[in-house]
Parts: C-alpha cells; structure tokens; sequence
C-alpha cells in the first residue's frame, strides 16, 4: 500500500512526522512525497523516512509553469493532486491500494477500516462531522462552515486501482485543473467544494468511523481519551488518525470551545505531536521559501481569479490575457473597472503593484451599473476600462452608444 502526501519545503517537517507516524502504525507501506519546489533540499534524505521522492514539476503537469503560476502555494499543492494521482498509478504498477494524506496528519493506529473497505470500493471519502450539531452556536460554527468550505475533508482520500477510481481522478484533476482557488464568495475552496458533487457522479464509500479523521472542525462531537492500555480513543474507538490542522492558528479557538477542562489526552497528544515536529526539523525548514514565489506572484495569482487558460472563449477575439494587460496599462494612467467588487478590489491591488501612479475607479457589478458607469465615465477621464469576469460588456458598449457615442469612442476596453 502507497500512502502519499504532497508538499511545499516548509512544511517537510510535518510531512516526515506523517511518515514517521505512518511507518510506525503500518511498516510495510511506502511513503510517496510529492515536493512543489524546484529541488529536494538535502537536508530530508537524512530522515531516511520517505521511500519516494518526485518533484511536482516532473509527474507529467501539462505547461506546468502556466498551470503553477494561477495559484499561491497552498493552492497549487491542493491542485497538482489529481496528476500525482494517475503518476502514482502509473508508477507502481504493483500496488492496487493508494491512501492520500495532508502533511499535517499524525497516524496512531492501523488503518484496518480502510483496507477493509477497498476490498469492496474503489474510492472512501471522510465527511467533516458525522453528526448534526445540537446548538445554534455549534450550528453556525461547524455545519455553516462546512457548507461554504465542504462536506468531505480532503486531507483523507482512499482509491483502489480500478475503473471507477479513475473516472474520479480524471475528473477530480481536470476540475482542479479548472479552478482549485480559495474563492469562497465564488464558491470553491480548493478541491472539496468540487467533491461535495462526488457522491452524485460516482460509486463510492463515505467512511464515518469516529477515529478517522478526527480535527478541530469536528471536536463538538469526539471527546478524545485515553483506555486502560494508554491508548488514545474517540469515544470509545480507536483514535485512528488525528488532522492537526490550523495548529498554532485558527484551531486553538475551537480547542477552547469544544474540550472539556480536564481533558488531558487531548493536550498530551498535541504535545506529542508538537515535540515531534521540532524533532522533524521545524526550526530548519519552516522558513524556506517557496521557490515558484515571485515578487509579482501575489497580484498574478488573485488577478487570475476565475480566469483560468490562457486562451479565453475562443469565438471571442477581445480577450486580454494577463501579460497583455500588464504591458497595456503601462499605455494609461486614468482607468475603470466593471465586475464583482472582490475581484476588481484584487485587479486593483494588481495594477497598482506594477504603477503606483495609475488612477483606478471600481465600478461594482449591481442592478445599477450601467448608470454608475455612465456617470463616472461621463464626470471623470478614463482611457482604459476593464471587465472582469464578466460577460456584459456588450450591453455597456451598446449603452454608451445609444447615450454617448463619443464617449465610448474615447475609451479602450478590455476583457479579462
């Protein structure tokens, strides 16, 4: 069995406890570390815990530069996973059962569950909570969120080698391929917004065993303990896997809120797993920086938002592709952006990175814009005018014609 995890170098640290843990729990499997970095610091065969190591740019990524270059680092490593998927398959021929982890999971028991299950299904899946939530604080709290950021948490994926198993990865990479953004006002946080659609498209097993996948987003119902032996259970299972996400961060707050005072298995675990990581070598790769960063990567990644190829719709010959926006709005110094007021906010950000002498007026897209835009155009000099992720700008240009032909004469539009 492969289990396989994909990461940046600085969070290597937790990908070697993750490995360490899982060796420990099941020592014949095999660790599959895929880097997104240019190279392989030295310094991790030292650890001797990874049995392969691949680099996201060699596992077959089509343009892989283009394709990196729409995302920041946390989106790119959540994006490249469908193609180490089929990399993997196609790799070790030999193996049948895959189990992806995050970097940020630390393994305390065998995952029987899971071999079980793929004996009779080609993909299992975890949901967030296995339970409904029994106060409006813990509604709002946990069942909200998982609405807006997913019903399956994706730090856990089983697949089988089989023909429905590739079905789903064939599409769960051409939709990370698509649009793997943190966009939660459009609607897609990474790749579990895409998964909640899973359940409908494909034949697949949701595992709800309390010990799986156990994280702070599911705290109100497991309460973490300890049985006569010293080992850590979840309401009286087996404490199979705990998912240290946002630790240090966002989850100490839920700690808080959901842990019983007195509970002390819960912080002896967090310190076991803390102390583990410093002997990982946090203090040496948490700071390395991410090799495809740019100063400009920032401004490229947001104003790449739900833009996602190069070549737009290709009927439509007034599409402006990033690198031609940069090099035109070098030509003007008064511009205008239509379209949703976040992404014109993060446009803005964008031009503004490369000129900071540009004038730039937001023009949100409302039931009122063609006015607004009317009466800012008319009031103010603007040379260029942008859409963003739009697709009316055929109706302001026929709006200007009809109001102000000479005003539409005098303005550059661009689509992007």
């Amino acid at each position: 069995m492969i289990i396989c995890t994909v990461t940046c170098a600085d969070y290597l640290y937790k990908a070697l406890v993750l490995a360490k843990s899982s060796k420990e729990q099941m020592p014949d499997v095999k660790i599959a570390l895929c880097l997104l970095e240019k190279e392989v610091p030295e310094s991790l065969h030292k650890y001797g815990l990874i049995d392969h190591i691949f680099l996201a740019k060699d596992i077959g990524i089509p343009n892989f530069e283009a394709f990196i270059s729409k995302y920041s680092n946390y989106e790119a490593s959540t994006a490249i996973k469908g193609y180490f998927f089929t990399y993997l398959l196609n790799h070790f021929y030999e193996e049948n059962n895959f189990i992806f982890l995050d970097p940020d999971i630390y393994v305390l028991q065998p995952f029987n569950e899971v071999k079980d299950a793929l004996d009779t299904h080609p993909i299992i899946l975890t949901p967030q909570v296995n339970s409904p939530m029994k106060s409006i604080e813990t509604i709002d709290d946990i069942e909200l969120t998982h609405l807006t950021y997913g019903v399956f948490n994706m730090g856990f994926f089983a697949f089988r080698r089989d023909g429905e198993s590739t079905k789903f990865i064939n599409w769960y990479t051409d939709r990370l391929d698509y649009a793997c953004y943190n966009d939660v006002e459009y609607g897609v946080f990474v790749d579990q917004k895409w998964v909640n659609l899973a359940p409908a498209f494909f034949n697949l097993y949701i595992l709800k065993h309390k010990g799986y996948n156990v994280a702070q987003w599911n705290l109100p119902e497991r309460e973490i303990t300890k049985d006569d032996t010293g080992s850590y259970i979840v309401d009286n299972v087996p404490l199979v896997f705990y998912h240290f996400s946002g630790l240090g961060t966002h989850a100490e707050e839920r700690e808080k809120k959901y842990i019983k005072s007195g509970n002390n298995a819960f912080f002896e675990l967090k310190h076991e797993y803390i102390n583990l990581l410093n002997m990982m070598g946090k203090s040496e790769f948490e700071n390395i920086p991410w090799s495809y960063d740019s100063p400009i990567k920032l401004g490229r990644n947001l104003f790449y938002r739900r833009v996602i190829n190069e070549v737009f719709n290709s009927q439509r010959t007034d599409h402006t592709s990033i690198q031609e926006l940069n090099s035109l709005s070098s030509l003007y110094k008064h511009i205008a952006i239509i379209g949703p007021t976040n992404s014109c906010k993060m446009l803005k950000r964008s031009l503004l990175h490369k000129n900071n002498n540009l004038k730039i007026k937001i023009i949100p897209q409302n039931n009122h814009y063609l006015t607004s835009a009317k009466e800012i155009l008319e009031k103010r000099h603007v040379d260029l005018l942008i859409f963003v992720n739009t697709n009316n700008e055929y109706s302001i240009t026929e709006y200007f014609n009809y109001y102000n032909k000479n005003l539409i004469n005098s303005i550059t539009f661009i689509n992007i």
